[in-house]
């Protein structure tokens, strides 16, 4: 077996729960069960793990991958070579040049005949083209596109889509922030022949939703904090929470987490907002569009959306956060077409259902050709789960249906420089 003499390097000044990790990790790559889960809380050195393993196995083909581009990121600010999930099983299968070249050619030619009043309307052009009556060069046209049709089909799609790669390219594949995983990606990843080391944080919301649940009962658990980790004043907070302390009697020095601040908040000024439920989602994101001076139904340029709905083809999953490059309206009021970055950052165009923005409940599923977006200026916890930024504030809202000391965890943690926390 490729892993039979594998020898793994625990990091410089390990801790004790990261030597064991090792170890276990190790016994595991020379077994022959396909998958491992390794949960650690925040700060007690999981990506020092991750960049362990990948150097200790530098010979032989590893991956690091992650769901979100947020996560991975992170990873690589870390000097940590990752990729999304969806650019490690699936790959982008493009439509053959000549069939657009000539579905656009012959669209030009139909709407210059009748603008230059020889036929009266783009139907009485395609059916001079039938009879045989236009002139060479019009015919030519004509002609490449009944040949372009013949091969592919009149209502071939164009754009770039995405498929199931045919195998990874990888004997063994780690994969961050596992608790983002969702069934299907889950089954993509157990579908090829690399073995699979689950990493991500046992300590945070339990998920939600269809899915495998990998995080809920780790086999391997990093609960020590590291040394540098400890000097970290949102790390200390998160875990005061953790451990069922209230927010209000956290007395830490103020330099990265504010409790309850005194002056009004603009929540315009930070990456992220989180609270907990739907209704006050709605509310913040409206709000923040007015601070920023975005008015209207529809999304501008620029603004930043979230994806509700995965579209495998146009490589946009739900959680996913967007900027909005493009929009134009459509014949129809409730869909607009906009043009937004993919998983990948790549633009893409896709139809949307406006009447979602704004909204507490997401619309029936409307097939593959519509897609579903809000603001994503604030977010549920349960929906950042997975993703951080610079600086972030919490308007805490605890339900009944979550225990509150992991929901307040998650949501501290999704800060990585600077956390304002209102309670």
């Amino acid at each position: 077996m490729l892993f039979d003499n594998v020898t793994l390097t625990p990091p410089a000044n390990a801790s004790d729960d990261q030597v064991r990790a090792i170890q276990d990790v190790e016994a595991w790559l020379r077994g022959d069960v396909q998958e491992m889960t390794l949960g650690g809380y925040a700060g007690t050195g999981k990506t020092t793990l991750i960049r362990s393993i990948v150097d200790s196995l530098s010979d032989e083909r590893v991956v690091v991958a992650a769901f979100t581009g947020k996560a991975v990121s992170v990873l690589q600010d870390k000097e940590i070579e990752a990729q999304t999930l969806h650019s490690l099983l699936y790959e982008l299968e493009g439509a053959p040049e000549a069939w657009s070249i000539a579905r656009e050619k012959w669209r030009a030619t139909k709407k210059r005949l009748v603008a230059e009043g020889v036929y009266p309307s783009e139907g009485a052009v395609e059916k001079a083209g039938d009879d045989g009556v236009l002139n060479d060069e019009d015919d030519r046209a004509h002609t490449q596109w009944i040949f372009a049709q013949r091969e592919y089909g009149y209502d071939f799609d164009p754009t770039p889509h995405w498929v199931d790669v045919p195998e990874i390219e990888a004997e063994l594949v780690i994969v961050d922030e596992a608790s983002m995983v969702s069934n299907q990606l889950y089954d993509s990843l157990r579908g090829h022949d690399a073995r699979l080391l689950f990493v991500g944080d046992h300590g945070q919301l339990e998920p939600i939703g269809e899915n495998p649940g990998l995080m809920m009962n780790p086999q391997i658990r990093l609960e020590t904090i590291h040394r540098q980790a400890a000097g970290s004043e949102i790390i200390q907070f998160a875990h005061h929470l953790r451990e069922g302390g209230e927010p209000r009697h956290w007395t830490g020095t103020g330099a990265e987490v504010i409790v309850n601040p005194r002056e009004h908040v603009h929540y315009g000024d930070f990456d992220t907002i989180i609270c907990g439920f739907n209704d006050r989602r709605v509310h913040l994101n409206r709000v923040v569009r007015n601070e920023l001076g975005y008015s209207g139904s529809l999304p501008q340029v620029g603004e930043k959306l979230i994806c509700l709905q995965n579209n495998r083809r146009k490589g946009i999953f739900n959680g996913l956060i967007c900027e909005c490059l493009q929009v134009e309206e459509t014949d129809d009021d409730n869909v607009i077409r906009l043009i937004v970055t993919n998983a990948v950052g790549s633009p893409v165009t896709v139809l949307a259902w406006l009447p979602q923005f704004g909204e507490e409940k997401q619309a029936p599923y409307m097939g593959r050709h519509m897609s579903m977006f809000d603001w994503g200026y604030a977010l549920t916890c349960h929906k950042m789960q997975g993703s951080e930024a610079d600086n972030v504030v919490v308007v805490e809202q605890i339900s009944y249906r979550w225990a509150a000391e992991r929901w307040r965890y998650t949501a501290a943690t999704r800060a990585a420089k600077k956390l304002t926390y209102l309670c």
